[in-house]
């Protein structure tokens, strides 16, 4: 098989923790996802808010099976899954994904973390974590767009604890890294996609805006690495890969069962 990343976006994510790829989906795949969402009542149903310091909510539904919804068809998809296995070096496994949703004017902010520093805590030994951030509406930064701390993955992980309802990184390490690196927002279009390490600080401002700002992501480990620890995202999720043509057979195809939303239990202080 053809590897979907090239040699300088390989090495571009090594140096800085992150790659950007722009059109990884056409609009009419997006378009396909965005259709089922917005009809998908197991999404509203088991989604959940965390606030900002301003009290402003972030929607989100979490799950730990890829299924054969469009949403996982999407993530197994090879353009996806062979990237991140390019990425992380080594056969992978599904961790959990979620479906983000940023209103527009409301839509709150997420403060500096590390998908690594949720995932310690739930027994993943290593960092062999990445993560893929599919825009699936035009993001910039009126509408808080996703921003990467460029090479702060290279700082190894950064304790984490709640400030209100969100799990950050160490307010007072953060503020030292950000006067030595550089934050890169990331503009999309819908499609595009951000790869980025598990120890990548990411954030992202408030939408402000009067356009919503939706985003479906997908963490993935390594196969050999799965959590030590029961609870939330153990045991073996596998990714049955499928050809990047599947997802446009897939047109209103919903999420499978309702155990595969598992948004109000998450807690990723557990």
């Amino acid at each position: 098989m053809p590897t979907p990343l090239s040699t300088e976006q390989v090495e571009h994510y090594a140096s800085q923790g992150f790659v950007t790829v722009p059109g990884l989906f056409a609009q009419d795949e997006i378009d396909l996802v965005l259709e089922a969402a917005l009809a998908d009542e197991k999404l509203t149903r088991a989604a959940y808010s965390r606030t900002d310091r301003e009290g402003n909510e972030t929607r989100m539904t979490v799950w730990d099976e890829l299924g054969d919804d469009i949403y996982s068809i999407a993530m197994r998809s090879r353009r996806v899954a062979d990237a991140v296995e390019q990425l992380i070096g080594e056969p992978i496994c599904h961790y959990n994904s979620k479906l983000n949703a940023k209103e527009p004017k409301v839509g709150g902010s997420w403060e500096w973390h590390q998908d690594y520093g949720y995932a310690y805590g739930y027994g993943v030994l290593a960092p062999k974590m990445a993560t893929c951030f599919i825009s699936l509406d035009p993001s910039n930064r009126e509408n808080g767009c996703i921003e990467m701390m460029a090479g702060s993955h290279l700082l190894g992980r950064i304790d984490h604890d709640f400030v209100g309802k969100q799990y950050c990184a160490d307010q007072a390490r953060v503020s030292v890294a950000e006067e030595r690196l550089s934050v890169v927002p990331c503009e999309l279009n819908a499609g595009d996609a951000v790869f980025f390490h598990c120890n990548t600080l990411h954030r992202s401002s408030a939408n402000r805006s009067d356009r919503r700002r939706w985003a479906l992501i997908t963490v993935f480990n390594a196969l050999s690495n799965l959590p030590f620890k029961e609870g939330p995202h153990s045991g073996l999720h596998p990714v049955d890969k499928v050809g990047d043509d599947v997802l446009r057979t897939c047109r209103g195809r919903l999420s499978a069962t309702d155990k595969v939303f598992q948004g109000q239990a998450y807690n990723p202080a557990a």
